[in-house]
């Protein structure tokens, strides 16, 4: 099936997104074993890449596992700033805003681009549980990455140390998403927002939204761990979770 109103879907978020769980060549190899299912890339697995799929549609895939909402803001704006209003109307949106505090967005001067680090709210501990990572592919043995990582985190253990506040830092961090919806209404975007309520837009945002596919898949049972009988115990979204989650997607558009 071909959409002529659309020609591109945008995605945007974090590892509930990305299909994070199923990147793993052991979480691979349990689905063929219990489910003769498999695939290539775990891209393929995802919501995103079905319903590009089904519709025929080039996929931007801007979501990434252990992405905060301040990178899906710049991948955003990133995405929509060189492009005409015509252009956009021709971009269907799905926004998955991660709900994870303590995720920031940083960029290295020395590696010339943008990495994420993710606190876990962990005051005391910047040492030993600061996560530090690119956005490399997800799955990947990549020593130069990890090499970078290790050269970039005294800076940034020394920059959270004396300049970071994780609740005022997600409150500037979430004033600027409500910015960024703003802007999709202002636009008349086509969005959905996967999330089942957003304070401060009225009626105009109901109808962009849907459910948050963290506590879906949960309700649902859909998880990897739920597919795979406890085998596992990742609670993203499972082959069938994004399976049935593009179904509802695809309703909606």
């Amino acid at each position: 099936m071909s959409s002529s109103k659309f020609d591109t879907l945008y995605v945007g978020g974090s590892s509930f997104s990305e299909g994070g769980g199923l990147y793993q060549p052991d979480i691979k190899d349990l689905y063929k074993e219990m489910y003769d299912v498999e695939w290539n890339h775990f891209h393929e697995v995802t919501y995103g890449y079905r319903v590009a799929h089904e519709l025929d549609l080039d996929l931007v895939m801007d979501a990434k596992c252990g992405g905060g909402l301040e990178r899906l803001v710049r991948k955003f704006q990133s995405y929509v700033k060189n492009k005409t209003s015509k252009e956009l109307s021709k971009t269907f949106f799905i926004i998955e805003p991660p709900t994870a505090k303590g995720r920031l967005d940083l960029y290295s001067n020395n590696e010339e681009k943008y990495f994420m680090v993710n606190t876990n709210d962990v005051k005391g501990k910047w040492q030993t549980e600061v996560g530090i990572s690119f956005d490399y592919d997800m799955g990947e043995n990549n020593d130069i990455q990890n090499r970078s990582e290790s050269r970039l985190r005294p800076g940034v253990i020394s920059y959270l140390q004396d300049f970071y506040d994780i609740d005022k830092y997600d409150d500037k961090i979430r004033g600027n998403f409500m910015f960024m919806i703003s802007y999709m209404l202002y636009k008349k975007l086509n969005f959905l927002i996967l999330t089942s309520s957003l304070n401060g837009f009225g009626r105009d945002i109901r109808k962009h939204l849907l459910y948050d596919i963290f506590e879906w898949s949960k309700i649902n049972k859909l998880t990897v761990k739920e597919e795979l009988k406890d085998k596992s115990n990742d609670e993203h979204p499972g082959y069938f979770g994004h399976k049935e989650f593009s179904e509802i997607i695809l309703s909606k558009i």
